[in-house]
């Protein structure tokens, strides 16, 4: 059980933290009748980006993913990257990081596109 609890976290970590980073983008406003697209079974709205799917998202969580499994130290298995953190698991850290940083380097460098949903789309608070 130990070992599936660590995979899982190491990949999930990254998702989290997109997803945080996601909402401090955009102030934690969302477009509300965009949210319900695939409930209704629609396609379209300000979060559809690629067929529905963030593509650079996508990619940083699959980066950070990958760093962390490299990372993950189990009974059954040990990361290449584990030599690198004396053998300690820091998969998570290293995952969360390596995502988060791939998924927010496009909005930190110059010249950044601004956030889906900032050109003129009106936004509600979800608090």
């Amino acid at each position: 059980m130990t070992s599936f609890v660590l995979l899982l976290t190491a990949i999930g970590t990254p998702w989290a933290v997109i997803t945080l980073i996601g909402h401090r983008r955009c102030r934690g406003r969302y477009d509300a009748e965009s949210l319900q697209v695939f409930n209704r079974r629609a396609r379209g709205g300000v979060y559809w980006y690629s067929g529905g799917w963030n593509l650079r998202a996508t990619a940083s969580w699959a980066a950070g993913a990958a760093v962390g499994l490299a990372a993950v130290s189990t009974p059954l298995y040990e990361g290449p990257l584990l030599a690198l953190t004396g053998g300690v698991d820091c998969s998570f850290i290293l995952s969360g990081l390596a995502g988060g940083a791939v998924y927010a380097a496009p909005t930190v460098l110059p010249g950044a596109a601004p956030a889906a949903g900032a050109a003129g789309r009106a936004a509600v608070a979800t608090d």
